[in-house]
């Protein structure tokens, strides 16, 4: 539903960004890169509140009604002996299913002593700006069918980091769930309308601010030619992952914030990125490391 809302809005608000680009195509280097470059503000904003923006909101709605209806419960009751073996509990599920909406509630909701399901939040659950970038990427590149891809590396990396981190918790994990199998309700659309309001105010006030932030830090680096100087010297590890030297500037900046990753779709690069090399991308820009947000929670958990 909301890649069809964006489907449908991108072609008007590029035509409405035409004289903007046209304008401003003739300026000094400096300008142009800042506003109509690769990384321009012009260029990049519009990938961030078309595609990505719909999906964040539309989650945030979703997750409420979801958690408001006992549907979570349910679920998180009916899974637990298959997740014992992980060291993981149907309760860490529960903030597994959380950390959709974002890791660092859901982290500083656990224990100190559950490293395994904090492990998990932190690299293998993909928070909301997180997946609003990743169907950004993959919808400006002309690929939607690499979801299902990266969702199952996605959940495969979970276990695996469930599997790495759970020596010692996995008897923890076998005591029984403090879940209640609660019965079906129907959903509070009021929490429902409330999430989605808040979302939409902390995209406007936190998220997009510190994403205009990233492209205008992107495109002055390029302006420079800094951007050439650091893809020149981290192009061995390109070339161990087959990547175009430009697409570490994007994995690295979603070390920071996850909707970094957006910068894998800027013009320049949609052209000689394959699909085996959008999703390598894509997927170690997500699971490589935390965003910092998420680290520093952690290290506020376990200090």
């Amino acid at each position: 539903m909301a890649n069809a809302l964006a489907a449908r809005l991108d072609p008007l608000i590029q035509s409405a960004l035409v004289p903007l680009t046209t304008r401003w195509n003739h300026s000094p280097l400096v300008i142009r890169e800042l506003l109509v470059g690769d990384y321009g503000l012009f260029t990049m904003t519009p990938l961030m509140l078309v595609w990505a923006t719909p999906t964040v909101v539309l989650f945030a709605g979703l997750r409420s009604l979801y958690m408001t209806s006992g549907l979570v419960e349910r679920l998180a009751v009916t899974v637990h002996p298959m997740l014992r073996p992980l060291g993981l509990s149907s309760n860490d599920l529960v903030r597994v299913w959380m950390g959709f909406g974002c890791n660092v509630p859901a982290i500083l909701q656990g224990h100190r002593e559950r490293t395994t399901a904090t492990a998990t939040i932190a690299f293998g659950s993909a928070c909301s700006y997180q997946m609003g970038a990743v169907l950004g990427v993959f919808n400006a590149l002309r690929m939607p069918y690499l979801t299902v891809g990266y969702l199952a590396l996605l959940l495969i990396s979970a276990a695996l980091y469930a599997r790495w981190f759970s020596r010692g918790e996995r008897q923890r994990a076998r005591a029984t769930t403090h879940l209640l199998h609660t019965p079906l309700r129907a959903p509070d659309w009021r929490s429902g309308a409330r999430e989605t309001h808040q979302s939409i105010q902390q995209i406007l006030v936190n998220t997009l601010p510190i994403f205009i932030g990233m492209t205008l830090l992107a495109a002055l680096l390029k302006a420079t030619g800094v951007l050439e100087i650091i893809a020149h010297g981290i192009q061995p590890l390109s070339r161990l992952f087959n990547l175009p030297p430009e697409a570490a500037l994007p994995i690295v900046l979603a070390s920071i914030r996850k909707d970094g990753l957006l910068l894998l779709a800027q013009p320049s690069m949609m052209n000689p990125l394959s699909p085996w090399q959008a999703l390598t991308a894509v997927y170690l820009g997500s699971v490589l490391t935390p965003c910092l947000a998420t680290a520093v929670a952690m290290t506020r958990l376990h200090s």
